[in-house]
């Protein structure tokens, strides 16, 4: 027979326990400084991809080194690319706060290098090196708002992060443009020193992890053996020559040419290793694949390759089309482009608050997605007489419907995946993203000097005016040449907006398999950690 009082001592105990898990989330106070700080170490980390679009002519004059200046772009995307979910696994075996540290360091270093580079193969390393640090910031950022923040709330907190992903990638040109014309391009890195400062002090201080995994048992060696060091070996391997070939095509060597058939060829032969090499070592794998046996997973990581690939099309290649084509400068191309910015980061931060207040992160992203794809379509339009109202129109639907869809994926993570799983997945939701976005600015590339090698203009050197930069060409030719490059320029970039609207019509399509799940179902959600499963924990916990 039970206790006259075991109903009342149970109640007690289960409100005591709720008062603990209350109390392990950071006062309101805290939560403030430290999303400060994650939101501007995401910041710089973003910006920091397409800040070189208008400094690398810049670079590049200072060095004489025009040949290699491809790799200032691709040595950050290659090691980003490649290291995120080996940061997964880092952050699942390892102490959260210190690993974030020892990125945002790394980061900085890399900052630092390349900010006081003396010449050109001293840069790319420092842009390797940024790269290796920035794997670990965008994933740790989400990861670290799982640890101090209920599921419920926690869509309205990724969502602010999402925002300043999003308006860095955007942000990036114009940052470049101003510094390099108004000071010089080296502080376009050595302005991540002081913001990453700030972001290292407010994690320090005010960020402990409150779930410690069961791996924290386990022997340093033994937690080595369980990052796959195999794995990431493989995985640098094969993406490190799929852009390696993509960089040669970039620099003119055809598509036939042995040295690019071979470097795809053991690209796709390493990858393939690659799979086969998580599928044999299981939950240990750099990326197990149990974590995508479910639905969402499978198309959240689908739709995070496809619609970054649509937004960093359009960062990159909507601020050469008004360079080019609009003939405006870098700086005024970078406040343009605001017309994209303000809708994605309203729209994004419009999302949050909507998943917050419903539970559910799929309709977000249905309908953003949907979106995107008519303003894609509708930048498709874009010519060399275009009046500025219908561009700036265009951009905002474009920009607003990327917002309303971008942080669903991360949202959709957190809310299937079991707790202990959420690093891992939210790396893995990253990298696809990464890998989405250096994939299409290459692809976006290829597609529009393919396109200008193919014009036969009179009088024009084709070749040269590619080398030249797409804003040079300006001062190398008559006005009536002027008029008829400007058209050519205006005719491949349309190309690479049919591509981006491409890609976001794949985004749309796989936006419908996320699941109707609620992120409210706190105690019952996989993402729900176990304190808040035996508590009941769901509504407002952080005080």
């Amino acid at each position: 027979m039970s206790p006259p009082f075991s109903a009342a001592s149970s109640n007690d105990s289960i409100s005591k326990e709720k008062r603990q898990v209350e109390e392990d989330y950071p006062k309101s106070w805290a939560l403030a400084f430290l999303l400060v700080g994650l939101c501007l170490a995401v910041f710089v980390m973003s910006a920091d991809r397409t800040i070189v679009t208008t400094a690398l002519p810049y670079i590049s004059d200072e060095f004489h080194s025009f040949p290699s200046s491809g790799w200032y772009a691709s040595a950050y995307l290659l090691t980003s690319s490649a290291l995120q979910p080996t940061f997964g696994r880092i952050f699942h075996m390892f102490n959260l706060k210190w690993t974030f540290l020892v990125a945002m360091a790394i980061f900085m270093v890399g900052s630092a290098v390349c900010a006081s580079a003396a010449n050109s193969n001293i840069f790319i390393v420092g842009r390797a090196i940024t790269g290796v640090g920035s794997a670990g910031i965008l994933s740790g950022s989400f990861v670290t708002i799982a640890h101090a923040v209920p599921l419920p709330k926690r869509p309205v907190y990724t969502a602010g992060i999402g925002m300043f992903y999003s308006f860095g990638s955007i942000a990036g040109p114009l940052l470049g443009g101003i510094f390099t014309s108004e000071v010089t391009w080296r502080w376009c890195f050595w302005l991540n020193l002081p913001i990453g400062a700030v972001t290292i002090c407010t994690m320090a201080v005010l960020f402990n992890p409150r779930k410690r995994h069961d791996t924290s048992r386990l022997s340093l060696r033994q937690k080595l053996a369980q990052l796959d060091i195999g794995g990431g070996v493989l995985l640098l391997g094969g993406l490190t020559m799929l852009f390696l070939a993509f960089q040669f095509v970039n620099e003119g060597t055809p598509w036939g040419d042995g040295t690019i058939i071979g470097l795809l060829v053991g690209s796709f032969a390493t990858i393939a290793v690659f799979v086969g090499w998580l599928w044999r070592r299981g939950e240990e794998a750099l990326i197990p694949l149990s974590i995508l046996r479910g639905r969402t997973m499978k198309f959240a990581c689908a739709n995070a390759f496809f619609l970054y690939s649509t937004l960093l099309l359009h960062v990159y290649y909507l601020s050469i089309w008004l360079q080019s084509v609009m003939a405006r400068s870098a700086i005024l191309s970078g406040v343009d482009l605001l017309a994209y910015i303000v809708p994605t980061a309203l729209a994004t931060i419009i999302a949050g608050i909507v998943t917050t207040k419903t539970g559910y992160f799929a309709p977000p992203a249905w309908i953003g997605c949907a979106i995107a794809t008519v303003g894609a379509g509708l930048l498709i339009t874009l010519h060399t007489h275009e009046s500025t109202g219908d561009w700036i129109g265009y951009m905002i639907v474009a920009g607003a419907g990327i917002g309303l869809a971008i942080q669903q994926d991360f949202t959709a993570a957190q809310a299937v995946l079991p707790f202990e799983k959420v690093a891992i997945g939210t790396a893995t939701i990253t990298f696809s993203q990464t890998i989405g976005g250096a994939l299409a600015v290459y692809v976006g590339n290829i597609i529009m000097i393919e396109e200008l090698r193919g014009d036969s203009l009179p009088g024009v050197n084709m070749a040269k005016l590619i080398a030249a930069g797409a804003t040079a060409f300006e001062h190398m030719l008559s006005p009536a040449a002027l008029a008829d490059v400007r058209v050519a320029y205006s005719s491949a970039l349309r190309d690479v907006f049919i591509t981006a609207t491409v890609a976001s019509g794949l985004a749309f399509l796989t936006s419908l398999g996320l699941e109707m799940r609620s992120v409210k179902d706190g105690t019952k959600s996989a993402g729900a950690s176990d304190e808040e499963r035996k508590t009941g924990t769901r509504e407002g916990n952080s005080q």
